[in-house]
């Protein structure tokens, strides 16, 4: 729903923008509306994030990959992808990273669906048991839930918490329901009768 909304929205406010100054990237939009110090500010910001976050993460990734299937040295496999995704983007320009992009994401497609059909077939095409029975569902359990997640209480550090402090200590909810005319209710009527 909101990735919808989200596309909808550069759609119908955000390209038109595009398109009617003729601008295609958006340092140019930035430089444009607010002026060359802010593109360069963009474009450092985004330059500093790919350098120092984004490619060391997808180098040693592909590199770690590479040794772990082939056993070559991590570090020959890492300067191997670096070189090899060089010299493809250098020669090919843009248009061998589009192909590229194309094809990453039919093989991501592809082997996505392979997994959940494959994995699907291993328990016999029993659709219902990958849904399960619901009983690790819910949004908000009781703070003494086998099965609840979160922290462990220090008093008690074979008790599971939510990491939630009930408003007192004779409740048994990771969250409270709120005080109305001197006595706990749920807002809802379908909330009163709940087990979990």
């Amino acid at each position: 729903m909101a990735g919808g909304a989200r596309v909808f929205s550069h759609v119908v406010g955000v390209h038109p923008i595009y398109f009617r100054n003729r601008v295609s990237t958006m340092p140019e939009y930035l430089e444009r509306r607010f002026g060359s110090r802010t593109r360069t500010v963009f474009a450092l910001l985004t330059l500093g994030s790919y350098v120092f976050a984004n490619f060391p993460l997808v180098f040693y990734t592909a590199g770690f990959a590479l040794h772990r299937l082939w056993g070559l040295n991590q570090t020959v496999a890492v300067w191997l992808v670096v070189g090899m995704t060089g010299l493809y983007t250098v020669y090919g320009g843009l248009m061998s990273v589009a192909w590229t992009n194309f094809f990453q994401c039919v093989l991501l497609l592809g082997g996505g669906l392979y997994v959940f059909f494959r994995g699907l077939s291993m328990i016999g095409w029993n659709f219902q048991a990958i849904l399960g029975t619901g009983q690790q569902a819910h949004l908000i359990a009781a703070a003494d839930h086998p099965m609840s997640p979160g922290l462990r209480s220090r008093s008690s550090p074979s008790r599971p918490t939510s990491g939630i402090t009930p408003a007192t200590s004779t409740s048994t909810s990771a969250v409270s329901p709120p005080v109305r005319n001197g006595t706990r209710k749920w807002a809802s009527s379908s909330r009163a009768g709940c087990n979990c």
